[in-house]
């Protein structure tokens, strides 16, 4: 009964550990996409702002 019962332990708690496992991956991912997006906006700044200008833009003149 005993021995029955250990395996369902271990494998839960390896489940457990994937699990965070995961989401510090995804964590990490996200960490990442965030750095590289914000060095990519450092260095194309002036660009992103006339992209957004021209984007309100067009917006403003699909809405009015």
């Amino acid at each position: 009964y005993r021995l029955h019962h250990l395996p369902q332990r271990e494998y839960s708690n390896c489940s457990l550990l994937s699990e965070m496992f995961n989401e510090l991956l995804c964590l990490l991912i996200l960490l990442s996409f965030f750095q590289s997006l914000a060095e990519s906006v450092q260095v194309r700044l002036e660009s992103r702002v006339s992209l957004l200008r021209y984007f309100f833009a067009l917006v403003l003149s699909l809405l009015y």
